[in-house]
């Protein structure tokens, strides 16, 4: 839960424990990329609008790799797969370096399929690490994450982080 707020400046009291994972198994994964993401929910509604700036960005940054940060708010197993299977025919997915999913608020499935094997399923084919459960997104414990910034994402042993710094160019070199 959270902590009494007076001021508005106190943390949050977290009564259960939380645990990042790492899709395939591994015990330490390490993404570095340009950070882009958000909440599912939305993004899917905005692929192929003229709000979708995501193909430039993406070639923009090409050299950088995109470190994808993902998550759900109330997407069914379904709508999980479909959603990212539409962002990845859509481009969005060319140049990931990876994937950063944050813990689902209200997941559910009709044909019992589990969320990582909805991910697994959608994104397996990239060949691109995947972490699971991060503080990010809806559920709290939850980090701020800036779109645009150079982000380090590590899991290792159930524990994770997150490390950002600003710089407009790339990070491997060839864009200003």
């Amino acid at each position: 839960g959270f902590a009494v707020r007076e001021t508005g400046l106190e943390g949050y009291a977290v009564s259960e424990s939380v645990r990042w994972r790492n899709l395939n198994g591994e015990e330490r994964v390490c993404i570095e990329g340009r950070l882009l993401g958000g909440c599912l929910d939305v993004l899917v509604n905005l692929v192929g609008t003229r709000y979708d700036k995501t193909a430039e960005f993406v070639r923009r940054y090409r050299d950088d790799k995109v470190l994808w940060y993902l998550e759900s708010f109330n997407l069914n197993s379904e709508q999980l797969y479909l959603g990212l299977w539409q962002l990845k025919e859509a481009g969005w997915f060319e140049t990931a370096a990876g994937f950063v999913f944050g813990r689902p608020c209200m997941y559910r499935s009709d044909l019992d399929i589990p969320y990582e094997e909805a991910v697994r399923e959608a994104l397996s084919d990239l060949g691109v690490p995947v972490i699971l459960d991060a503080d990010i997104g809806h559920k709290p414990p939850r980090m701020t994450v800036i779109n645009g910034a150079i982000g380090r994402f590590v899991c290792d042993g159930g524990r994770g982080s997150l490390t950002m710094r600003f710089s407009p160019g790339a990070i491997r070199g060839g864009n200003t």
